[in-house]
This record gives structure tokens, sequence and C-alpha cells, in this order.
């Protein structure tokens, strides 16, 4: 299995626009019964997730909860919870949709089905994007770019 990339790069340079994107993707993915990571690079980034993902719409509900990592398997049931956030490693059974909002690639990226890498119109993120995106065709992957609006 070839895993897909895809970049979406956003008009806006905040970040909150990022993770209120991020938080369409989830909640998209969760209609089309994906299980989906929402990998950060700390704590404080997860957590913001997780509170928006309670309020970033009102007509939607995405179950999930913040991934504790490896070990820690409480809040992992992927039935319960199909979309997990965390910065550790993805939980064993996500593999359908990987939304990273890392500065750097992830490792495991190849076994997601599909990854999002999402950018923001601000020149450290745009770099950091940059990298990501020779990263993935260094892999052999040919990842797509759309421009949001």
């Amino acid at each position: 299995m070839t895993t897909q990339v895809d970049f979406y790069v956003l008009a806006r340079a905040q970040a909150s626009d990022k993770y209120n994107y991020a938080c369409r993707i989830a909640n998209k993915a969760h209609e089309h019964g994906l299980k989906v990571y929402m990998q950060t690079d700390e704590a404080a980034q997860s957590s913001l997730l997780d509170a928006m993902l309670w309020t970033f719409s009102q007509s939607s509900f995405v179950p999930h909860a913040i991934y504790p990592g490896p070990g820690q398997e409480a809040e992992s049931d992927l039935e319960r919870y199909p979309v997990q956030i965390g910065h550790e490693d993805a939980p064993d059974g996500c593999v359908d949709l990987l939304i990273s909002l890392r500065q750097e690639a992830p490792a495991d990226y190849a076994r997601f089905g599909r990854v999002a890498e999402l950018i923001v119109d601000e020149a450290a993120d745009k770099s950091a994007g940059r990298r990501r995106f020779r990263f993935y065709r260094e892999q052999g992957v040919t990842p797509r770019t759309h421009h949001v609006s």
C-alpha cells in the first residue's frame, strides 16, 4: 500500500486556522468511518485540538480522546474514540488517516493510508512544510498540494 500525502496550504497565517481546518478534516474522516490520529509536537497543542473538537462546529460531534502514549491505553479505544490526538507515535490500529500538525515529517507515515499535512501562510511554517515535502519526495511519495482560501 502506498501512502497518499496531501498538503493543505491555508491562505491564512493563524495557527488557530490550521487547527480549525484539522478539525474539519477529522470530522469528515469520522463521517466516513475512518480512524484518525492527529499528531502534534507537544501536549499543549494536543489539549488545544481536544478543546477545539468540542467547539469548532455546532452541528457535528467528533468522538475523540487524547492518546496518553504507548503502554497507557486507557483512552485509546478506537471504537469509542475513532479520533485520537497526541504527540506520541500513533496507537496501534489507527492507520487510516494521519493529520500531521508537526514541524517534522512523521517517521511512521507509511503505516497510514493517507497523511494530511497542514501549512499556514507564515514564513517559518512554510519553510518547515517545504522540508516535509522534500522528505516525502525522497521516500518516493509524490505529495499533492491543495491551496485553501
